[in-house]
């Protein structure tokens, strides 16, 4: 499938909204425009819902990070409601600049157009906090935001948050930024070293990320002593 996103364009000295087709280098077909246009429509109502809600909505969140995770959740229901979404839409990171063009400034954390449509997108990163299981033991976005930064493959497999979850939830500390950052790549050098540089989390076993996960978390707590 192919999604649209409207751009700021000069035409004849004049700014206009020009569609473009994502993925980048896409040349749609009629019956593609077509469809595209009507999953247009589906991402515009009920994003428009999402921005209206959010108005009564945002005086309940004590933490920014309530409201990523609202927005997370209301992403994940938008993603599954879409009738003419497709896995490659969400896979190739297209879907996230054709509902960001619709939400308002607040709900977008500024625009960074290096990342938009791409694995580093905002909108991608919220979902997966809602959408991913054992993501509960995040209490900032700045510590998340870093944490995930270090690569899809933290991402990917499901025993690592778990094992992280379970391994700090006798633990009373709270991590900043940096120390998220830490936490992440520590966990990933510690693996590499066993594995090489292209870790395959397929063939680890789970005792091989208990034990990576508590080595970062240590590395962490005695690095910023």
């Amino acid at each position: 499938m192919v999604v649209i996103v409207y751009r700021k364009e000069i035409v004849f000295g004049k700014e206009c909204l020009l569609p473009t087709y994502l993925p980048a280098g896409t040349i749609p077909t009629p019956k593609l425009q077509e469809t595209a246009k009507e999953l247009d429509k589906e991402i515009r109502t009920i994003v428009a819902s999402i921005n209206a809600d959010y108005s009564t909505e945002s005086k309940k969140f004590v933490k920014s990070m309530d409201k990523w995770r609202w927005l997370g959740s209301r992403l994940e229901l938008l993603l599954k409601s879409l009738r003419l979404l497709e896995k490659t839409d969400i896979e190739n990171n297209s879907i996230w600049p054709a509902i960001s063009q619709y939400l308002q400034p607040d709900l977008m954390r500024g625009f960074d157009a290096k990342r938009s449509g791409t694995t580093k997108d905002h909108l991608k990163k919220v979902w997966l906090l809602a959408s991913l299981p054992n993501t509960d033991w995040f209490n900032t976005w700045t510590g998340w935001d870093a944490f995930i930064d270090r690569g899809e493959s933290l991402v990917g497999d499901p025993r690592v948050f778990k094992s992280f979850k379970d391994q700090l939830s006798s633990r009373s500390f709270d991590f900043n930024k940096d120390e998220y950052q830490s936490l992440a790549r520590f966990f990933v050098e510690t693996l590499s070293s066993r594995k090489g540089n292209a870790v395959n989390f397929a063939l680890l076993t789970d005792k091989e990320i208990q034990q990576a996960v508590e080595q970062a978390i240590n590395k962490t707590l005695q690095a910023n002593k």
